[in-house]
């Protein structure tokens, strides 16, 4: 709505796995033991006790969830399932874009192609009849820069087949380095679902900005409670830009009682 404010404070009870941020692409459905995972936003420091999120792209956003003492709604994905997962997948991944290729850029006749080629020569000779040394340069060009159907879909085909192979090799390289390191059972925080680069790392902290990945915590909800017993709390605040904004949140970080609903946790 026009002039809405975007300053707000949310307080929600026995949300679904709240705090989280992408499950990856619709094709990338990891699951673990039949649950989603998910990225949880990145809790860079601690405010009264409680983990401080923050929403990537955002700074003006700050998230708290407030549950059960020595417990947490959701479990974190360890290093060795995120590896485990990704190095099949990938392989998959890079085989499906190589079928779409090969699907994609079907091989025409020689006679076809040779068709083509003298219709965009006999062009050249056309537009440049009256320049010979122009029309020499153009067919030069086009000639030097010519590729067959075969040629321009082993060209696509060995770039996807290079960019696989240098992909897995830094996936299993990291496999090797958390294996040496003894880092298999750590939690997976990663900045995006599988980097294809060495730029990006695949592991990083959440004070660089990676995000831990979560999947639900089935032990953690009580049935012996009543439905309208808060068992998790999801406490959230934005806020606008400029003085009203930040004053704003600098009230709810002083002032508000978060005990208070810590307190109301089971009852």
């Amino acid at each position: 709505m026009s002039g809405e404010t975007s300053t707000w404070l949310s307080i929600d009870v026995n949300a679904a796995l709240p705090g989280l941020g992408s499950k990856g692409s619709d094709m990338d459905n990891m699951t673990i033991n039949g649950y989603q995972v998910y990225q949880r936003y990145p809790a860079k420091e601690t405010w009264k006790g409680y983990e401080f999120f923050h929403q990537p792209g955002s700074h003006n956003f700050r998230g708290v969830l407030i549950c059960r003492r020595g417990s947490q709604p959701y479990l974190p994905v360890s290093r060795k399932q995120y590896l485990d997962y990704c190095i099949p997948w990938l392989d998959k991944f890079y085989d499906q874009m190589l079928q779409g290729i090969l699907s994609e850029m079907p091989v025409r006749s020689k006679e076809e192609q040779e068709a083509t080629k003298n219709k965009w020569l006999n062009k050249i000779d056309q537009d440049y009849k009256n320049n010979p040394t122009k029309k020499e340069a153009a067919r030069k060009n086009y000639l030097d820069s010519y590729r067959t159907d075969e040629q321009l879909r082993d060209e696509k085909k060995d770039k996807v087949m290079k960019l696989k192979a240098t992909t897995l090799k830094l996936y299993e390289k990291e496999m090797e380095k958390t294996t040496r390191e003894g880092l298999l059972d750590s939690p997976a925080i990663i900045y995006d679902w599988h980097p294809v680069t060495a730029d990006i790392p695949i592991f990083m902290t959440e004070a660089e900005g990676g995000g831990m990945l979560v999947t639900a915590n089935p032990s953690y909800w009580r049935k012996d409670l009543p439905k309208y017993a808060p068992q998790i709390i999801w406490m959230h605040w934005t806020w606008n830009s400029g003085a009203v904004g930040e004053n704003f949140r600098k009230r709810i970080e002083e002032y508000f009682p978060i005990e208070k609903l810590q307190a109301m946790i089971d009852k």
